[in-house]
């Protein structure tokens, strides 16, 4: 069973803070550098002909399905109740799948999306959504961290020095856990927003800006339908990001 730690606004609200990051970053990037050609554009100019700014689009496409994979994996390992809840939950200490190269593989989720649609805008509004969003990342893992020394102690404290806190080393993982067998049905219906905003990423990068209205439109759609199941299958009607 599950136990959940009473959490700070910020946590609770963290879906409305990580869209606030990235409004901060563009508004405030654009403001102060305006005119200026998105970051993807001139990192294209920097690369062969061959690649250029439609090679750059392609990374970006690329970077944020990496994004959605590793969410999907890790909340493979957990339950909706867990991904959405709006409170800390401590039941239990995962040490199998991407928990063995990264503590945070969600969160790592939510920086490669950072990067990847940060890219769109000028390099300040680059760099300020990327910073935004991880200092509302370096916010939660503190909180989720302080729970689970809290309620793990000595064990989490050994988990913390053997595994990365966020982006994996390829010479630092950790040892084998118990044999759990991740549910993909559980991890892709966590994370269905995340997969359509892959989808709409995927079209503006190829060039269909005139599906971008139906993404979101299925976007909204899929954040409606998280919320009802929440409700109606007793799980916590939080915000839908973790």
């Amino acid at each position: 069973m599950n136990a959940a730690a009473r959490a700070p606004w910020y946590f609770r609200y963290r879906v409305f803070l990580i869209a606030g990051a990235y409004a901060a970053g563009f508004v405030i990037g654009d403001l102060l550098m305006p005119a200026s050609a998105p970051t993807f554009v001139r990192l294209g100019a920097l690369t062969p002909a061959w690649f250029g700014a439609q090679g750059m689009l392609r990374l970006i496409a690329l970077l944020t399905l990496a994004g959605a994979l590793w969410r999907i994996w890790g909340a493979a390992y957990l339950s909706s109740a867990v991904v959405h809840s709006w409170d800390v939950q401590t039941g239990t200490l995962y040490v199998g799948g991407p928990y063995r190269f990264t503590r945070n593989p969600l969160y790592l989720g939510n920086v490669c999306w950072a990067l990847a649609i940060g890219a769109y805008g000028t390099p300040l509004a680059t760099a300020l959504v990327v910073l935004f969003n991880l200092i509302v990342v370096e916010l939660l893992i503190r909180t989720e961290e302080r729970a689970m020394r809290s309620r793990f102690g000595a064990r989490y404290v050994e988990y913390e020095a053997t595994v990365p806190r966020l982006f994996p080393l390829w010479f630092k993982a950790g040892p084998p856990g118990p044999a759990l067998r991740p549910d993909w049905r559980q991890g892709l219906r966590s994370e269905l927003f995340g997969l359509a905003f892959v989808g709409l990423t995927f079209a503006y990068c190829l060039g269909f800006h005139q599906a971008a209205g139906l993404f979101w439109a299925a976007a909204l759609l899929l954040i409606a339908v998280g919320f009802v199941r929440g409700r109606t299958k007793g799980l916590p009607s939080g915000p839908p990001i973790s």
